[in-house]
């Protein structure tokens, strides 16, 4: 077994590299067990490195040393390989998808997938890419996508002002996208303000968008929240956020006739002009997409602390 550590030095606190090595040195200090060490240089390269350590054919366990974005990536360059489990260890600004099992401080620990629990989890399948926790379009997903530019804009302020500059900058601007869904075999048409595909439950910081999704159940929740009036949006998101809207497997009264859930195996979204998407919090264009479950295909580490 060979323990390999995908650092992304990017991800969170952009001053951790030195520590989180220093870190990993320690605990394998006096241990034979093999350990390697990575550090990412450019946009995907954590996909690059996973996959050649599965292509290697040794017996392997992955850590992602960042955030969702960093995870996505090991996961994607894994897909196929019996012989890696993929664990993380959360050094971003949401790691949302270890959510689904424990807290962030169970996971902060560099050993902890040298003794761990290995559990099967399904994956998106998006188009040629993958997605482990949540996939979206719409005003969410257009949101994220700014975030990035006004970071760069101005460095000095961090995340939280340059999510909030990006939210102002998408509600100035005209809101609803007309797509055209098929959800197995159901087609219809929606001027739609944000739509969700999701293994996991919380995304983009603690949004609890599917709050009876599994992530081992071969089937991914659903939800589209229809394009209304902008005075009407932050009463809607604040429940929407809090995992409210999802009642007892369905939309809660309060919602009825703007939201939809269900679940499903296969989505194909459709749209006259590019959209936006957001797959684990990172931003790409596409005028189509075609969403399929892939059940249990990711073998996860998780801490024994955890109770699943």
């Amino acid at each position: 077994m060979i323990y390999s550590y995908i650092i992304n030095p990017t991800a969170g606190q952009h001053d951790n590299l030195e520590k989180n090595i220093k870190s990993i040195e320690e605990h394998f200090c006096g241990s034979d067990d093999e350990y390697e060490i990575f550090v990412t240089e450019y946009p995907k390269h954590a996909k690059i490195i996973a996959n050649e350590i599965a292509k290697s054919g040794k017996k392997s366990r992955i850590c992602a040393v960042g955030g969702d974005g960093t995870l996505n990536e090991v996961v994607s360059g894994v897909v196929g390989y019996e012989n890696v489990e993929v664990g993380v260890y959360p050094d971003g600004s949401g790691n949302d998808f270890i959510k689904m099992f424990g807290e962030r401080k169970d996971f902060r620990d560099f050993g902890y997938i040298r003794n761990s629990k290995t559990h099967e989890v399904d994956l998106i399948g998006i188009n040629d890419d993958y997605c482990i926790n949540i996939f979206s379009l719409g005003l969410d997903a257009d949101i994220a996508s700014d975030i990035p530019k006004f970071r760069r804009l101005i460095p000095m302020f961090g995340g939280k002002f340059a999510y909030t500059m990006s939210i102002v900058k998408n509600l100035f601007k005209k809101l609803g996208k007309k797509i055209k869904i098929d959800i197995d075999g159901e087609k219809m048409e929606l001027n739609c303000l944000l739509m969700a595909v999701a293994n996991g439950k919380i995304y983009g910081g603690g949004y609890c968008a599917a709050p009876e999704a599994d992530i081992d159940d071969g089937l991914l929740d659903v939800i589209t929240v229809k394009n209304i009036p902008k005075f009407k949006i932050a009463s809607v998101i604040s429940k929407y956020k809090k995992g409210e809207h999802i009642v007892k497997s369905a939309v809660a009264d309060k919602f009825k006739g703007i939201m939809e859930y269900r679940k499903a195996k296969n989505i194909f979204i459709e749209s006259k002009e590019k959209m936006i998407i957001n797959l684990d919090g990172e931003s790409m264009f596409a005028d189509s997409v075609n969403v399929r479950v892939i059940p249990k295909k990711i073998k996860f580490l998780i801490p024994l602390a955890c109770g699943c």
